[in-house]
């Protein structure tokens, strides 16, 4: 699908793609708000870790994968799914790094990485039961 070099590329480089989407959302959302106030750079980290962040996040990077590269639209959807778990995991753990990184977060796994897998995996779960089939017309149910 991709080419012996495109999968070559996105195997090294998914972890540095993923640290610069969070950045580039982490910047934007630190330039938005009321009054032009908008996030502080923690605050900024703090929302891309959140299951909230994580669905805008990874909504954006879905857009991009759909709409630049080739065949990605006509993936197994088992495949697609396993890609936006691992986009869901990708994104709070990638904020988590660089606010240990840049923000003096704890180096914790307790306190700073395993909340951001529970944020990601929270993230999967609603976005995934919000894209899911609707359920069949149930037999006696009124006509809407």
């Amino acid at each position: 699908m991709f080419g012996r070099y495109g999968r070559c590329w996105m195997r090294r480089s998914w972890v540095r793609v993923g640290l610069v989407l969070v950045g580039l959302a982490c910047l934007a959302a630190g330039c938005a708000g009321e009054g032009g106030a908008g996030l502080g750079w923690s605050e900024a980290l703090w929302w891309a870790a959140s299951p909230s962040g994580i669905s805008v996040i990874v909504g954006v990077i879905f857009s991009v994968l759909i709409e630049y590269v080739p065949g990605f639209g006509e993936l197994d959807p088992k495949l697609k799914r396993a890609v936006f778990f691992g986009a869901c995991l990708v994104v709070p753990v990638g904020a988590a790094l660089l606010g240990c990184l840049t923000d003096g977060w704890l180096w914790s796994f307790g306190q700073t990485f395993w909340p951001a897998i529970v944020a990601g995996v929270v993230a999967f779960g609603a976005g995934t039961m919000a894209h899911l089939p609707r359920l069949p017309d149930l037999p006696g149910a009124a006509e809407g």
